[in-house]
């Protein structure tokens, strides 16, 4: 497969055969291992630095190892290489497979959840969130070019997030006086469709989240919901002074994100627990927390299942924490079986 085909590789996601586990494979070894040559590396006081990665063989393997496997693994390796060969646009098309994947073939794709493990999902959450990482993705993204005019300083998104975040006042008097040569310049039109495809990026990521809360049933289970969220913010500096059309302002979020707003948002908790709703509800309230504050923590994992106990039965608590347990509490308490 080459990389012209992988649109319509991913219109035809649903009728393809998942295929065999990639674990260990020699060419899914070495794809883990050219892109683990790419992190610095410590052994007690020394540390060796990175080496350079090559991602033109990254994704020549992941389109590859691809053809004989559907592997959400792969996918982010081809979407972080993708990014780096062809910037906003390679990961835009990235994320689209991943989306993909997620959404058409989540019983199937590996690495596949196991049953014994009651289908805990972490495994691919801690893929995801490899692109989210701070030192490695996320970087690159704020090296992306957003517009360069002649005579200017060529305008970053590492810029737009400076605007957006940083504390000191100058830094920001200056990145704005940038963007607002750039408006004023013949780049403006670069600026715009550059833009159009953070905002893309944004709405697939917000995509992907709303995926994964159906899927997980857990409210902010997404690793990438807070890169989402900083995307949207840093969009948003130059989107309002280029008068590009903004979602709607009754809503800080994605157009994607909002129309899932019901589900994603924890009813009113008062603080104090009088049923087991407002149970539900703190749980949610929790889950909200860390995917605004913490979006990498396991604690969502960990209430989102004492989510789901809270509205069990005694019996049903059991089954569902340790299942081989349940003959023996039923001969015990003299229990009928159903």
């Amino acid at each position: 497969m080459s990389i012209k085909e992988l649109i319509p590789y991913i219109n035809t996601l649903p009728d393809r055969p998942c295929g065999s586990n990639l674990e260990y494979r020699a060419d899914f070894i070495q794809l883990l291992q050219e892109i683990d040559g790419g992190n610095e590396v410590q052994y007690g006081d020394h540390v060796y630095p990175a080496t350079p990665v090559d991602w033109q063989r990254v994704r020549s393997l992941c389109l590859a190892l691809l053809e004989d496997a559907l592997d959400l693994r792969v996918a982010v390796c081809l979407a972080r290489a993708l990014l780096e060969l062809h910037g906003l646009p390679g990961f835009v098309d990235g994320l689209r497979l991943i989306d993909s994947l997620l959404r058409e073939r989540w019983e199937d794709v590996h690495p596949q959840l196991l049953a014994e493990d009651d289908h805990d999902p972490l495994i691919r959450l801690n893929t995801l969130a490899e692109l989210a990482v701070p030192t490695s993705v996320v970087q690159v993204l704020k090296r992306q070019p957003m517009g360069n005019a002649m005579g200017l300083e060529p305008l970053r998104l590492a810029d737009l997030a400076c605007i957006a975040e940083s504390a000191e006042e100058e830094d920001r008097t200056q990145g704005l006086a940038r963007l607002g040569a750039l408006i004023e310049s013949q780049a403006r039109d670069e600026l715009v469709e550059n833009l159009s495809l953070l905002r893309a990026l944004v709405e697939l990521i917000a995509q992907i989240g709303a995926c994964l809360e159906e899927k997980v049933a857990a409210p902010g289970i997404s690793p990438l919901d807070g890169l989402g969220r900083a995307l949207d913010k840093w969009c948003r500096i130059a989107e309002e002074r280029c008068d590009v059309v903004l979602p709607t302002p009754d809503d800080d979020l994605p157009q994607a994100l909002a129309a899932d707003a019901p589900s994603r948002a924890p009813a009113a908790w008062s603080g104090v627990c009088q049923s087991r709703e407002d149970v539900v509800r703190a749980l949610d309230a929790i889950c909200a927390y860390y995917a605004h504050h913490e979006p990498s923590s396991p604690v969502p994992l960990l209430a989102a299942r004492t989510r789901r106990l809270a509205s069990m039965s005694f019996l049903e608590a059991i089954a569902e924490l340790v299942p081989g347990s349940l003959a023996d509490l039923h001969a015990l308490g003299g229990i009928a079986h159903d």
